[in-house]
């Protein structure tokens, strides 16, 4: 699959830097986001990353750009509840990033968005919108590849949170969540910490 790389295939920076809002209780937050890195500059991202951080005062980063290990797996859960703990000691706005913003930060987002409650259809459409700004996929012209990312990679991120084959849009996305988060370390009182700061 490609990945554009250049600036001018982009309508805005926001776009070029996959910098967004994450979608926490079914709304924009405006002290969660997501992004390429600001620090990694993999993809030539990471000064226009810095410019829009710049303007919205953001200065906690949640980085996951040197975490190597595959996003399902044990390593990957520890190393999660870790920087969710980074979180609970820091106040303001803050970023979540890898390299591209895509892989690992869109799992680390969809446990965060499952946690505050939103809805399944907005956790796949935040999940998707990675694919329009790193490889230019039109949702459109695209709906079978669409589909493949909800069952190949969304619906199989999610089954692994729950530890489950359910539906995702038959399980409660919260309690998957906090169980995963348990299962990792976190502790309950952690836990209610983290969902006060995203709510």
């Amino acid at each position: 699959m490609k990945h554009l790389d250049s600036r001018e295939e982009f309508m805005c920076d926001e776009d070029f830097a996959n910098f967004r809002s994450l979608i926490l209780n079914n709304h924009k937050s405006t002290k969660f986001y997501r992004s390429a890195s600001a620090i990694k500059n993999t993809y030539g991202r990471a000064t226009i990353v810095r410019k829009l951080m710049k303007q919205l005062s953001i200065k906690t980063i949640i980085d996951f750009s040197n975490v190597e290990y595959r996003c399902m797996s044990d390593e990957f859960g520890f190393a999660l509840t870790q920087r969710m703990r980074e979180i609970l000691k820091e106040d303001g706005a803050y970023i979540i990033q890898c390299d591209a913003g895509k892989k690992r930060t869109g799992f680390v987002c969809m446990v965060l968005e499952m946690l505050s409650g939103t809805n399944y259809d907005d956790i796949v459409n935040d999940y998707l919108e990675s694919y329009k700004n790193n490889n230019g996929i039109d949702y459109i012209k695209n709906p079978d590849f669409i589909k493949e990312v909800e069952q190949q990679k969304i619906k199989k991120i999610i089954h692994y949170i729950r530890n489950t084959n359910e539906d995702p849009r038959t399980i409660n996305l919260v309690e998957a969540a906090k169980e995963y988060l348990l299962r990792f370390g976190m502790s309950q009182e952690e836990i209610q910490m983290l969902q006060k700061k995203l709510s």
